[in-house]
């Protein structure tokens, strides 16, 4: 593995944005599943001092529930717990280490194993029994940056020593239980840019290696992995969902599924000639609504709005649950404006019933949201969304003042302050009267809409030992 990551690193000469991981805050933020008390800080002052010079703890980009920058778990099965830490060289930014200690029966932690090797960071590491035997193993995805292949090594501690199993190349990967055998399922994707399809392939640990026990060419509609992770996609089905770029700027998401122990892509369309869901952009799964199931992202141009080009397109993010058999079911509409900052939420019984219209930019504009109905042209104001330069907030207060707006602050961030800017009742033709009203009715708190969208960071965190 260290040759593969060293060649690599040379072929692209330290490219730049190579990252590291995450800048720990606090010391509990370093150790995951600790003892209380004294038996916490007698770990991490025995892993500060046992890590080596210039050495900072680091947390991988992506990890199990109980893994940190200092985890714990029963290695060698003594039913001692083992601490295991890892590090990124400061002086070397392409070091990485991971530091096994062991507890002495008179209460000291000790060096017990360390491995080392060449990356940028630990793309990914977790502490699983792979055989259903009960022996415990660490799974560790080594990365030399964005654009390199990276490495999945599966290392068991035996007789002190800590032994590397066996290595896969991968380019992203997901962890996950995706049947109902209770040992971990390893997906792993590998994009060949010489080659016109990326690959995924599923790996179980026989014989203390990783073989593929099935494997399948993805669609063409994933030239570029965005997002790769596993999860509930249904209230008893698990899955892996796959969100990729295709082309310069559209997107798809495929939902991978474990059936009989083969790989099979299930239909988010309700076409299982045609699985993949396709967008405008490219869209991320994410659980939305916080119930525990990953929701996919269907991108709908706002009602009215189709002669736009698509950069001025006000996109409607249709959140949906995958109903097996039957594709999709919508769950939840939001509009995010990421220039600006914030995101709302539209409430369920608007569906089908508004449209938006958005005008300025990301440093003063306004989200205006009107009533639609297909058999009319007419689309009167429901309710906009303001945010304007602080320096000129009085300004505008006195213009929607005179327009006999009333105004709801919803906060401010950085130079810009938001507002909700209720308009005056209309006067309307008898046939959508009713219907506005009763739309008008739900934007009485707009704040409950409202939401500030969290700034984006950059991938991993670092601390100093």
């Amino acid at each position: 593995m260290r040759r593969v990551i060293a060649a690599a690193l040379s072929a692209v000469v330290f490219a730049a944005g190579l990252s590291g991981c995450s800048i720990l805050s606090s010391p509990v933020e370093l150790l995951k599943a600790p003892a209380a008390g004294s038996e916490q800080e007698a770990i991490l002052r025995a892993v500060s001092e046992l890590l080596p010079n210039g050495a900072k703890l680091t947390v991988p980009l992506k990890h199990g529930e109980k893994i940190g920058a200092i985890s714990q778990a029963d290695l060698d099965g003594d039913g001692v717990k083992e601490a295991i830490a890892l590090y990124k060289q400061e002086t070397n930014q392409f070091q990485l280490g991971l530091l096994i200690l062991k507890k002495q029966p008179d209460g000291r932690w000790t060096r017990m194993a360390e491995q080392v090797e060449l990356g940028s960071e630990f793309d990914y590491m977790d502490i699983l029994d792979l055989t259903g035997t009960g022996t415990r193993d660490i799974l560790v995805g080594w990365s030399g940056g964005k654009q390199i292949t990276k490495s999945l090594s599966v290392y068991r501690l035996q007789q002190g020593q800590l032994k590397l199993l066996d290595s896969q190349a991968y380019t992203e990967l997901a962890v996950d239980q995706l049947d109902a055998d209770a040992i971990p399922d390893i997906v792993l994707f590998r994009a060949d840019r010489t080659k016109d399809l990326p690959t995924v392939s599923l790996y179980r640990l026989q014989d203390n290696r990783l073989i593929a026990v099935d494997s399948m060419p993805l669609d063409g509609l994933a030239n570029i992995l965005v997002q790769v992770q596993a999860g509930k996609a249904s209230d008893t089905v698990r899955g892996v969902f796959v969100d990729a770029q295709v082309g310069a700027h559209s997107g798809s998401t495929m939902l991978l599924l474990l059936d009989n122990g083969r790989l099979r892509l299930a239909s988010l369309t309700g076409d299982q000639s045609s699985p993949i869901l396709l967008n405008a952009y490219t869209a991320t799964s994410r659980d939305v609504d916080g119930d525990g199931i990953i929701e996919i992202d269907l991108l709908k141009p706002a009602p009215g709005t189709d002669h736009l080009s698509l950069a001025a397109i006000p996109w409607i993010h249709e959140w949906s649950k995958w109903n097996p058999g039957k594709g999709l079911t919508p769950v939840q509409e939001n509009y995010y404006d990421y220039g600006s900052g914030f995101g709302i939420q539209l409430p369920a019984t608007w569906k089908g019933k508004y449209t938006l219209r958005k005008l300025g930019d990301e440093k003063e504009g306004s989200l205006e949201l009107a009533y639609w109905t297909d058999a009319t042209r007419l689309t009167p104001e429901l309710m906009t969304i303001a945010w304007v330069p602080k320096d000129k907030w009085e300004d505008r207060q006195m213009a929607w003042s005179k327009q006999k707006r009333q105004v709801v602050a919803l906060g401010e961030r950085a130079d810009k302050k938001f507002a909700a800017l209720l308009p005056p009742t209309p006067d309307l033709p008898e046939t959508i009267k009713a219907g506005y009203k009763e739309m008008r009715e739900e934007t009485k708190n707009p704040a409950s809409w409202f939401q500030f969208l969290p700034a984006k960071q950059t991938p991993g965190k670092e601390t100093d030992k």
